[in-house]
C-alpha cells in the first residue's frame, strides 16, 4: 500500500513563505500556546486566510481542486501518538511545510487493534492507536508538499533540537485526492 506521494513540482516555495508570514504576523492567533504541547490541530479561518495568502488557492488551480478546510498542525514535541485522523470527510490531504518540518519524519504504521477516540483540548478529535500494537511500515520527511492518506494510523516524530514550533499546513478539498497518490 501507498501511503504519500511527493508533490515537487507544485511551485510552492512562495506560498509556504507566505503561510509562515500569515501566522508568525498576518494572524498571530494560531500561536498563542508558547509551548506549543496542547491544541496541535488548528483550524484555520479560511476567509481571513484567503484573503491574506489568496495564492494558496491559486496552488491548486491547476490541478482543479477546491480547497474546503484547511488546519495547521504546530507542535514543539519531538513526536505524536500513533493516530488516525478523526476526518472521515476525506482519506487524503495535502501537507505542505510551513515551519521546521525538515528533520521530522512522518511514520506509517499497521495494526489490528481498534483506535481510542481522544479529544484534543480545542474539542478537535482523533484517534489514539497504542505503539505497543503497532509495527511501523513506511516513513517520509515533509520537505515538499505532499499527499498523504490520514485515515491510516501515523504520526510525526523527529528532532527538533530546540527549534520550535514545528508548523505544516494540512489541506482537504471537496474532491476525494487519495486516488492521486497510486498516480
Amino acid at each position: 500500500m501507498k501511503y504519500y506521494k511527493y508533490l515537487p513540482d507544485l511551485p510552492w516555495q512562495p506560498v509556504a513563505e507566505k503561510l509562515k508570514w500569515y501566522l508568525l504576523e498576518g494572524n498571530t492567533s494560531y500561536l498563542v500556546n508558547d509551548n506549543y504541547e496542547s491544541n496541535l490541530w488548528r483550524y484555520a479561518d479560511l476567509t481571513d486566510l484567503f484573503a491574506q495568502v489568496p495564492e494558496l488557492k491559486e496552488l491548486f488551480r491547476p490541478m482543479k481542486l477546491t480547497i474546503c478546510m484547511v488546519a495547521f498542525f504546530v507542535s514543539g514535541r519531538s513526536g505524536s501518538t500513533i493516530h488516525r485522523d478523526a476526518d472521515r470527510g476525506c482519506l487524503a490531504r495535502i501537507n505542505i511545510p510551513v515551519m521546521n518540518c525538515e528533520n521530522t519524519e512522518t511514520r506509517y504504521y499497521k495494526t489490528d487493534y481498534p483506535a481510542e477516540k481522544k479529544l484534543q483540548d480545542n474539542g478537535v478529535y482523533y484517534h489514539y492507536i497504542n505503539p505497543k500494537n503497532c509495527v511501523h511500515v513506511d516513513s517520509f520527511f515533509l520537505n515538499c508538499p505532499t499527499i498523504i492518506k490520514v485515515n491510516e494510523p501515523h504520526q510525526v516524530v523527529g528532532k527538533l533540537d530546540g527549534i520550535i514550533p514545528r508548523i505544516a499546513c494540512t489541506i482537504g478539498f471537496k474532491e476525494e485526492i487519495v486516488h492521486l497518490i497510486d498516480n
